[in-house]
């Protein structure tokens, strides 16, 4: 799987050993630190984007596939441009939700924790 392949999905992550790790079953540190690989990396990225559809327009005759947000413009913010992509709106949407589940005690929402009671 490729840059553009990677990003350009919303289940699974790719682990340093070329393994398929799914997204909803990746613990929550592990989808949060991801996230924030993947934000530090977004000029590296889009970079590497850019490469894998000259790549296939070289190979293949023709340009990627269209469907909405795709492929980079050359005015992109590298910034923007990642968190229109289906890997990172997943990752950012499960990173919410996990960060919503660990502040909810029985269903009410916790701001503040209180000193334990002696």
């Amino acid at each position: 799987m490729n840059t553009r392949q990677l990003l350009d999905q919303d289940e699974v992550w790719i682990t340093n050993d070329r393994m398929p790790l799914l997204l909803t079953e990746m613990e929550p540190s592990h989808r949060r630190n991801t996230l924030r690989f993947l934000r530090r990396r977004a000029h590296y990225l889009m970079k590497a984007y850019v490469w894998c559809e000259i790549r296939d327009v070289m190979r293949f005759g023709a340009p990627p596939d269209e469907h909405d947000d795709a492929g980079v413009g050359l005015l992109d913010d590298p910034e923007q441009w990642l968190e229109r992509r289906p890997l990172v709106r997943e990752l950012d949407r499960l990173v919410r939700k996990d960060e919503l589940e660990a502040n909810t005690v029985q269903g009410e929402v916790v701001t503040h924790a209180l000193p334990a009671a002696d």
